[in-house]
């Protein structure tokens, strides 16, 4: 009895231990400490090695919970979305802080000549006013005596974004310059105004055409007023410098000489738009005249050369091309080949989604205003618009 009382112990701790380590199926007779798990591939696995993590409530570590979340998941997921690249933050939403740098897009306007600019060194003159063939009270004060046409301009343009605010456009383009025919006389022939002292035998029939292919620069500044991952709304201004090529006609004047004047047809700066009361005639001794004989031998209508000023063939809007060849039509020579192009720019632009835009300008644009605007699309380059 005492071996028994003294071994029985010890052979019941034996076992117990035997069965915690080697999954002994008599371990539910004989365990004097709680399992945690009786899976057999578990217990391997844990006795490769330490475990680590907290410890739970059951003395279980968390390495070995099956229902403990992936380190991603228990990071709260941060991992797991997509990065700020510019096209999308967290949800797929683009940053607002993030733009592209880079467009590429077309322009386009109308191009105005005011008269009251013209009227301070001219007592009459033709112009395109986009407004048809009405001349109104205010005009013909002014001296305008003609208007018909519309003046444009046609380009394409890149954009770099030097920040949100800052743009630099270089454009390259087409831009009319163009006025119906019909007189143009210097304000110092009338210094009195329209009346007798005005000396209209000194006008001129005028053709102009100054149209020319510019190139350029733009520099614009516009306050972000909205800013939002779908659009970005803009208004600001700035100035641009370029050269224009002219690839027009250029200009070329006739005189009207005092045939009209002393037929008693043409008696007002009003009558010089009617080119059948103020017609141009022949002067033997006007610069670029031809030789009497050849100009009768050439002239359009031998019954108007005959008659008294040897007028030129004309309707009321223009006259014959060969009979002012004759008379002594010439180039004007003053008109450089290559002239400065100055832009003053107002712009009011909005962005859709970081890649089109609409952008509504208008301005002084080289000896007229203009109105237009430009269509572009943004791509490239996005980064965040950061103060260094």
């Amino acid at each position: 009895m005492r071996l028994i009382r003294w071994t029985a112990p010890l052979l019941f701790s034996t076992l117990a231990w035997s069965a915690t380590a080697h999954a002994s199926p008599y371990s539910f007779v004989l365990e004097f400490e709680p399992v945690s798990n009786m899976d057999p591939t578990e217990n391997t696995v844990a006795a490769e090695g330490p475990q680590t993590g907290e410890v739970d409530d059951a003395g279980t570590p968390e390495s070995m919970d099956p229902t403990a979340d992936s380190d991603g998941e228990a990071d709260g997921g941060e991992g797991t979305e997509g990065t700020d690249d510019g096209e999308g933050g967290e949800d797929g939403v683009r940053d607002p802080s993030i733009f592209n740098r880079h467009a590429i897009g077309v322009r386009t306007g109308l191009v105005l000549t005011p008269t009251w600019g013209l009227s301070g060194f001219l007592a009459s003159h033709t112009n395109s006013l986009c407004r048809g063939t009405t001349v109104g009270n205010f005009a013909s004060d002014r001296g305008l005596t003609k208007t018909d046409g519309c003046n444009f301009y046609v380009g394409a343009e890149y954009t770099y974004r030097k920040s949100r605010v800052v743009d630099i456009v270089t454009n390259v383009g087409y831009r009319t310059v163009k006025t119906p025919d019909g007189y143009w006389l210097d304000k110092d022939e009338c210094p009195d105004g329209d009346g007798p002292g005005c000396d209209l035998a000194a006008s001129d029939y005028t053709e102009v055409n100054l149209s020319y292919v510019f190139m350029g620069v733009d520099f614009i500044a516009r306050a972000p007023l909205v800013v939002t991952p779908d659009i970005e709304f803009g208004i600001g201004g700035g100035a641009g410098l370029g050269l224009g090529i002219v690839v027009g006609d250029g200009v070329y004047q006739t005189p009207m000489g005092a045939g009209s004047v002393s037929a008693g047809t043409c008696n007002s700066i009003e009558d010089l738009g009617d080119l059948t009361k103020c017609t141009p005639g022949y002067v033997a001794n006007n610069e670029g005249a031809a030789d009497p004989a050849d100009a009768e031998a050439g002239w359009s209508d031998p019954a108007r050369w005959t008659a008294p000023g040897q007028l030129a063939t004309c309707s009321k809007d223009e006259c014959n091309g060969s009979d002012l060849e004759l008379i002594g039509r010439i180039k004007n020579k003053d008109i450089p080949p290559v002239v400065p192009v100055l832009n003053v720019i107002g712009s009011m632009r909005l962005l859709v989604k970081d890649v089109w835009a609409l952008d509504v300008r208008g301005g002084w644009k080289t000896i007229g205003w203009f109105f237009g605007g430009a269509m572009s699309y943004h791509f490239g380059g996005g980064k965040a618009d950061v103060k260094e």
